[in-house]
């Protein structure tokens, strides 16, 4: 099939969207991806608590002189989360095979790797038709992920920018408590991403989008996010009070699904947030 390029489309994804953090400047503005270890660490001090932080955002409090006796935070993983969970699931990969395995839809999709992947990438994207999303495999949900992939050339596109070293791309983060250490350069000249690095090719779903938070088993909330977690400019807005009770009954089949998880945010895509998902396809 010929495909010719989009005039004047470049895809990139947006950059992380620097976070108010309601103090004065110079401490006005966090950016988005410390935000959480921010939070954290502003309530220990606001609450009388010492603290010492290390790097990758892991952070103790405590009482008194001795932090032994304190609570440890690594950058949104709590102490009642299993760190291999929390690593594991940053895998997309394997976190679809978790999901599949305890019946819980996931759009079609497929890993690839730079090396020698572009061919094969091609191949899916047409045998599942456009348009697609082009993510990292591995790396924390939101960051670089390219939605509405149109055409061969659009996902060439996308590819080419994953093929930047990591540390180089606009919205690159890692998280302190993943391995994404390895898609660092082998040298500290290098421009281009390791071969080895994967990245996924899925089926664009349409739909509304949800960010669920569940703790505990329990759905805390639900967010309408109308372009994903990715434009949170586009109308986002809080529908908890509003979705279906067939929307937390899911939430609870999902987070059973992810043992080890005290904390877990679940991204679906639903025809319709009030209505029943007995009567329509199930979230995705």
């Amino acid at each position: 099939m010929s495909v010719q390029p989009v005039a004047e489309t470049t895809i990139n994804p947006p950059l992380l969207t620097p976070v108010r953090s309601g103090f004065p400047w110079p401490l006005d503005v966090c950016p988005a991806d410390l935000f959480d270890g921010w939070v954290v660490h502003e309530a220990a001090l606001r609450n009388g608590l010492n603290t010492l932080l290390f790097p990758g955002q892991a952070l103790m409090a405590y009482s008194g002189k001795d932090p032994a006796g304190g609570i440890a935070f690594a950058h949104g993983v709590s102490n009642a989360t299993w760190l291999s969970s929390a690593t594991v699931v940053q895998d997309k990969r394997i976190r679809r095979d978790v999901l599949e395995a305890s019946g819980i839809p996931v759009p079609l999709g497929r890993a690839f790797s730079l090396k020698r992947g572009r061919t094969y990438a091609r191949q899916f994207a047409e045998s599942i038709g456009y348009p697609v999303v082009v993510k990292p495999m591995i790396g924390e949900s939101t960051v670089e992920v390219m939605t509405n992939l149109r055409n061969e050339a659009e996902l060439d596109q996308a590819i080419d920018y994953l093929g930047q070293v990591p540390p180089s791309r606009p919205s690159f983060t890692t998280a302190s408590y993943a391995f994404t250490q390895i898609l660092t350069p082998k040298t500290s000249s290098s421009t281009r991403t390791r071969g080895t690095y994967r990245y996924l090719v899925e089926e664009h779903v349409t739909g509304q989008y949800l960010r669920l938070l569940i703790a505990d088993g329990q759905l805390l909330s639900a967010v309408h996010a109308p372009k994903g977690p990715w434009r949170l400019e586009a109308g986002v807005r809080d529908v908890t009070e509003n979705i279906h009770p067939d929307i937390k009954y899911f939430a609870e089949r999902v987070w059973n699904a992810s043992p080890g998880l005290s904390v877990l945010a679940a991204d679906l895509v639903v025809e319709d947030y009030t209505a029943s998902i007995k009567d329509g396809r199930e979230p995705t």
